[in-house]
């Protein structure tokens, strides 16, 4: 995975992360760390096959929410991680990426694939809770 993001030197934000040498991201301000939540993203309403799932997401949690600016009506947010989304091949690169760099994270289980069968025949059974109208 590649980090999308990188701060080398300090600034004046104070929350914003600061690379070290030991590796990982230390922050300025005690306490303050983003959660990252770690997903398999399922497929879409949209989508009959299973192209473009398999992978795994780590991307940050907002601590604060978004609020409308009053003179054009855009929608913003404070926190600048959450912008952040980050691919993984595994469940296991995702978590190790996390614990190497001192990220807190919530993982979300991978939900079982539920598929439906049907068949044409179906439509003509006796035991159908509706009747077939056509």
């Amino acid at each position: 995975a590649h980090l999308v993001w990188d701060q080398r030197v300090g600034s004046s934000n104070l929350s914003a992360p600061t690379k070290f040498s030991g590796g990982g991201f230390l922050s300025v301000t005690p306490g303050v760390h983003m959660t990252a939540r770690i997903y398999s993203p399922v497929k879409t309403a949209m989508q009959s096959g299973s192209a473009k799932t398999g992978y795994w997401v780590l991307e940050f949690i907002p601590e604060t929410p978004r609020k409308v600016e009053p003179l054009m009506g855009y929608t913003s947010s404070a926190d600048t991680k959450t912008q952040i989304r980050m691919k993984f091949p595994s469940k296991e690169a995702a978590v190790e990426y996390a614990l190497r760099e001192g990220i807190p994270y919530i993982l979300t289980p991978e939900r079982e694939k539920r598929r439906r069968s049907a068949t044409y025949a179906e439509n003509f059974s006796f035991g159908r809770r509706q009747p077939w109208t056509h």
